[in-house]
């Protein structure tokens, strides 16, 4: 009937007849036709184009270059010896341009996205290119495939006029872009991987274009990763068929952890503390306990909402929440998610304290090798508990009869199973590999700490390595913070979580940008209400949190916010403080500028090491940012359970005067 064979059998699956022109055709799978009519692959490209520029006037403004990829059945009928010259390509530039021109007679479009669109109209062909296998090869051709599959950086570039890229394949040379916001199927497919490679050159979480990634954080996060598929009907079940894909592969949580497993995740630093901890969550029946405290979940998401706000560390709630996360699978999104709006009048009087809150620094640290030697020695000798390896074996009887069965535990020793040794030189490797020191300080380190410490090695040699590591990195971290020091290069930041590249305010964002649980301001005091950057809802964390929340009625705050994503650096990760407040006194026109980290611990000297660093991290940070600026005051203060706002502004207040 006129089809020509081009393969039997494909890389994916053998079982499959490949035509000349690309079409796959899978047994027991409905035929789509292998190419659409004229008239819908029109309607399907303006449709394309039209909501692409709806994306990328509202992604330029986060400082994020959207990108839209077209997969395409005929690779001629774009692109033809290296010339954009077929009927598909010839058809995009024209709607292109008339899209174009409507969109720059628009008066509310930004000056500087209208230069943006400005530049692409002196060259319209430089807006569109294509990555097809035939071409992989042509030099004439390389520049356009380098920057399409390789130069992420550059395409990712508003100085790069590339933003739409056709394609015959999945990209399946392992290109990976995560700012694909538009995805768009000219090529109607039977197979099921064919689909979920496609779709997944979009599920990429976006990069803004200081190389940051919007994760779930950011306060625009479900606006600006949301993915726009337009597809032929012969494929309207192309969603719901991946739904059905994923959810039938989709992991579910890891219910079980140790007690080694929270020092790990540095949710506290010894043994002892990590039992207290644990015990507190079998108290809440969050967990079931043996003997060795080995955990397991066994409450449901319902009981752990009711009762984390029990569970005063804030790194172990995470921790704990995170089992039920992972446990959800992938489902329909709702669009928006819930907005809070932004008073701009208030925002104005944040603006300067903002600002400083956002400015941009270097980091420097000097570790002096002995000190870190001898605080590593010092850990291992108090903390290293190296156990022998022991198998548990369990016998149950009965097991047939729930009301009548019996189960026994019988411990035996297994050091035997440790017979596979290794050298010392590949211990020492593997603890460098792990930790970044170089080996002659390992070699230091192992040289000084206790004998009986180095015997118990011999037990366990992987769980020595990994407990040694956790160590060392610990004190590493330890060392770096306390001698970090910060250099303040530049405060006039305006692509932040509450302004665009523009600097202008946005009008609202997502509420649990600020916090997993919101608070209703209506609900809240009339002088908080007065004092609140926002204006619908309110986002927290914790206990400590909502009580600092209602808290802010105090006469000598102007205005106050819970923070949305900051990025401040430190060598444990990025640290982000949780309020902050522009203060005045009464009859005073000076204003003095605060930041408060809350933490739900009833002492200072409770607060585990990791949460303890990023704290000091902080306080230098803003160190950094008043020597700066001497002309302004800023304080970063932390505040715990039991300590009321009011005693800190006054005691803040008192300091600048």
């Amino acid at each position: 009937n006129g089809y020509i064979v081009g393969d039997l059998g494909v890389a994916v699956n053998p079982k499959c007849i490949k035509f000349s022109n690309g079409f796959e055709l899978y047994p027991n799978e409905p035929v789509l036709c292998d190419s659409l009519s004229d008239i819908v692959v029109k309607a399907m490209v303006q449709e394309a184009i039209n909501v692409h520029f709806d994306k990328e006037k509202l992604l330029f403004a986060h400082g994020i270059k959207a990108l839209c990829l077209f997969f395409i059945d005929k690779v001629d009928s774009y692109y033809s010896a290296n010339n954009k010259d077929g009927e598909l390509a010839k058809l995009f530039e024209s709607l292109y341009k008339k899209k174009l021109i409507q969109v720059l007679a628009l008066d509310d479009i930004s000056i500087s996205y209208r230069q943006y669109l400005q530049q692409a109209q002196l060259d319209i062909s430089l807006v569109h290119d294509g990555y097809f296998a035939k071409s992989n090869s042509d030099k004439d051709n390389q520049e356009q495939i380098n920057l399409i599959l390789r130069d992420k950086e550059k395409l990712l570039s508003f100085d790069t006029p590339l933003r739409f890229i056709f394609s015959k394949w999945a990209l399946r040379e392992g290109w990976d872009n995560p700012n694909i916001f538009v995805l768009i199927k000219l090529s109607p497919s039977n197979s099921k991987i064919t689909k979920l490679q496609q779709i997944g050159r979009g599920l990429r979480l976006a990069v803004d274009s200081f190389g940051n990634r919007v994760t779930a954080d950011h306060p625009h996060f479900s606006i600006i990763n949301n993915l726009e598929v337009i597809i032929p009907e012969v494929e309207k079940n192309f969603v719901k068929d991946i739904q059905v894909e994923v959810n039938k592969n989709s992991i579910f949580k890891l219910s079980e952890f140790t007690n080694r497993d929270l020092i790990a995740q540095r949710i506290c630093d010894t043994e002892r503390q990590a039992n207290k901890l644990i015990d507190k969550l079998e108290e809440l029946k969050i967990v079931h306990v043996d003997d060795n405290y080995n955990c397991e979940i066994i409450c449901n998401l319902d009981h752990f909402n009711q009762y984390k706000h029990q569970v005063e560390n804030e790194a172990l709630r995470d921790f704990i929440a995170r089992s039920f996360n992972n446990s959800t699978k992938i489902k329909d999104k709702k669009r928006g998610g819930v907005e809070t709006k932004i008073d701009k009048d208030k925002f104005e009087k944040f603006r300067e304290l903002w600002s400083y809150i956002n400015s941009h620094s270097t980091a420097r640290y000097e570790l002096d090798t002995n000190q870190l030697v001898y605080s590593i020695v010092n850990n291992i000798n108090t903390n290293l508990n190296i156990r022998p390896i022991k198998l548990l074996s369990t016998i149950t009887r009965n097991a047939q009869d729930i009301s009548s069965y019996e189960s026994s535990v019988i411990y035996k020793s297994a050091t035997s199973l440790n017979d596979k040794r290794i050298s010392f030189r590949e211990f020492i490797t593997q603890i460098s590999l792990k930790t970044k020191l170089v080996q002659n300080t390992i070699v230091k380190i192992l040289k000084q700490i206790d004998n009986d410490k180095f015997i118990s090695i011999s037990q366990n040699y992987k769980q020595a390595i990994q407990a040694i590591s956790d160590i060392a990195i610990s004190e590493i971290h330890a060392n770096m913070i306390k001698n970090i020091r910060y250099n303040v290069i530049e405060t006039n930041i305006t692509n932040t979580s509450l302004t665009n590249m523009n600097g202008e305010v946005f009008d609202k964002i997502n509420a649990y940008s600020l916090g997993n649980e919101l608070l209703t301001v209506t609900d809240l005091n009339g002088v908080v209400i007065d004092r609140s950057l926002y204006l619908d809802y309110i986002g927290y964390d914790s206990n400590i949190e909502e009580s600092t929340i209602h808290e802010a009625n105090n006469p000598n705050i102007v205005v106050f916010a819970k923070l949305p994503k900051i990025r401040i650096k430190t060598p444990i990760g990025e640290y982000n403080p949780d309020f902050a407040y522009v203060l005045q006194e009464n009859n005073s026109a000076k204003q003095v500028f605060l930041v408060v980290e809350t933490k739900g611990y009833d002492t200072n000297s409770d607060i585990p090491q990791a949460e303890q660093a990023k704290i000091i991290a902080g306080k230098e940070f803003f160190n950094a940012v008043q020597a700066k600026f001497p002309q302004i005051n800023i304080q970063f203060k932390t505040k715990i359970n039991r300590v009321n706002l009011a005693n800190i502004i006054s005691e803040v207040l008192e300091d600048s005067n």
